[in-house]
């Protein structure tokens, strides 16, 4: 089963799902800028992350969806709203595509689409290595994330984080998760309500992607740029973000 965090107690339910370089704590920089009172979120640690770091599991997308709505479940939550950065955002839109009743919208941060990420066999490989062992590898990929605006030293911390709260046998579980993941056919046309995120300094032609992805596929989706950020907007731009999640989520 999953683990996962609770923050606030208002009436905007919200279900939070984590990327693949960090557990639910990548939130954290989010939270002095969310109103407790407005606002209740589960941060949800995927198996094999975080406070779930030591439970077993298949690490795939069917499961994380399960394993999300049981979370929900136990919350007695007959609806609620999602967010989701980039691998997060790829079990959002299933979890919207399969219980399109309960969601009442969603926020997608850095997003990877229902089709899943662009691949080579060459940058399948590389990644993977990032996934196991390869430090250098893992350097690489924050920097290309980022535009290179990272000090050294704040992307080695990233890196020594990702290993201390997540296992090798999930991180290279969810890259293929990631990359082999398709289910772009069955969501077009999708009506729930979502935002789509991107970091100024992401990684190149990702807002191009997005424009071929979610602008095409769902029809009630809003596009925001965030400036002065790359792949890692909770880190690198936390108030613009919550202001932007805040104002989707609730609006008035």
């Amino acid at each position: 089963m999953a683990g996962y965090k609770i923050f606030g107690s208002g009436p905007h339910k919200v279900l939070a799902l984590h990327n693949w370089f960090c557990d639910s704590s990548s939130y954290e920089p989010l939270l002095p800028y969310l109103d407790p009172a407005i606002f209740t979120f589960l941060f949800m640690d995927l198996r094999g992350y975080g406070v779930a770091k030591e439970t077993k599991g298949t690490y795939t997308l069917d499961e994380g969806v399960r394993d999300a709505l049981g979370l929900v479940q136990s919350q007695d939550w007959k609806d609620f709203h999602l967010v989701g950065h980039s691998m997060g955002s790829l079990l959002a839109q299933k979890i919207a595509l399969e219980h399109t009743s309960r969601i009442k919208s969603l926020v997608a941060i850095a997003p990877v689409p229902a089709s899943g990420a662009p691949k080579t066999a060459e940058l399948l490989t590389f990644l993977e290595e990032a996934a196991i062992s390869s430090d250098s590898h893992a350097l690489e990929c924050v920097h290309a994330l980022t535009n290179r605006r990272f000090s050294p030293y704040i992307a080695k911390m990233m890196i020594q984080k990702w290993r201390s709260i997540s296992t090798s046998e999930a991180r290279l579980a969810y890259l293929h998760m990631v990359c082999h993941t398709d289910f772009s056919h069955k969501v077009q046309g999708l009506k729930t309500p979502i935002l789509a995120i991107f970091g100024e300094h992401d990684i190149e032609d990702g807002q191009a992607d997005i424009h071929q992805t979610f602008l095409k596929w769902y029809p009630n989706t809003k596009f925001e740029t965030c400036k002065h950020a790359g792949h890692f907007l909770m880190q690198e731009t936390p108030i613009h973000l919550a202001s932007l999640i805040t104002h989707f989520i609730n609006p008035s």
